[in-house]
């Protein structure tokens, strides 16, 4: 088993823990409450409650434990169902992605020009022209897209024929 699969597994435990903890904080009694006494409208005064302190993301977490106990003591037959099925979740709003304008990504890559260096490195082209130098005007980004110019080396000296190459398919494409 790798380390990464081992410490997802941790954390996903931890996660699940934060959710009981969570559960266990905002309903107060809950845990001296025996669990056949805990009705419908305590889950749901719970819920408005917590909705309004909590992510949607965490809250349906949240839900999702309470949910899960009341289903294992239904199973166990300590209850007749599970009350906790009439707490709606809450709606996830994915975040909103926007692409800068054309004057601040150039005025990003300035900013990174000036903190760094002078040299930038073209990771998508592999290990082996990892080292290769970029003038300072070797990335412009015009109103088509970023556009690639030229190495300080010719094709020749960096013992690559990939530029010749870049170069033409990103004359193509400006066309």
């Amino acid at each position: 088993m790798s380390s990464s699969t081992h410490s997802t597994r941790a954390r996903t435990r931890d996660y699940w823990r934060e959710c009981l903890a969570a559960l266990q904080k905002s309903w107060p009694g809950l845990n001296e409450t025996e669990i056949r006494k805990i009705t419908q409208a305590d889950c749901k005064k719970w819920a408005s409650a917590y909705a309004k302190t909590a992510s949607p993301t965490r809250y349906n977490n949240t839900v999702a434990v309470l949910r899960h106990v009341l289903n294992v003591a239904a199973e166990a037959g300590v209850v007749y169902s599970n009350v906790a099925a009439v707490v709606k979740r809450a709606a996830v709003r994915s975040k909103e992605i926007s692409l800068p304008t054309i004057d601040k990504l150039n005025a990003m890559i300035a900013a990174m020009r000036a903190r760094h260096s002078r040299t930038l490195q073209l990771g998508f082209l592999g290990d082996r022209h990892k080292g290769d130098r970029l003038s300072a005007r070797a990335t412009q980004y015009s109103e088509r897209g970023p556009a690639l110019l030229r190495p300080d080396k010719d094709d020749s000296q960096c013992g690559a024929s990939w530029f010749s190459g870049l170069r033409a398919s990103m004359a193509q494409m400006s066309n």
